[in-house]
């Protein structure tokens, strides 16, 4: 399985939210002395989607067959979007 996140190497490029770590401030593990006493959960709201989705695609097969039904109606409104655009 393979998870596309695209990196945009431009000025001015507007960040996403669902694809940044959160932020922890002065809490920040990396930041407190003594350093690194805790491990603070830095996964992204779209890596925690990604990993749910890949728990019920291998645990549940009834709710992993709708989720992929789902997924994949959506990735052909996407290809049949972009050919109207293109043509």
């Amino acid at each position: 399985r393979s998870v596309f996140k695209p990196f945009i190497f431009v000025d001015d490029v507007k960040l996403v939210p669902k694809v940044q770590s959160p932020s922890f401030g002065n809490d920040d593990p990396a930041k407190k002395i003594p350093r690194f006493q805790e491990k603070p959960d830095r996964r992204h709201e779209l890596y925690k989607a990604h990993e749910w989705a890949r728990s019920l695609l291998e645990n549940d097969q009834d709710k992993g067959q709708k989720l992929m039904r789902i997924m994949l109606d959506l990735e052909k409104q996407g290809l049949e979007a972009m050919e109207d655009i293109l043509t």
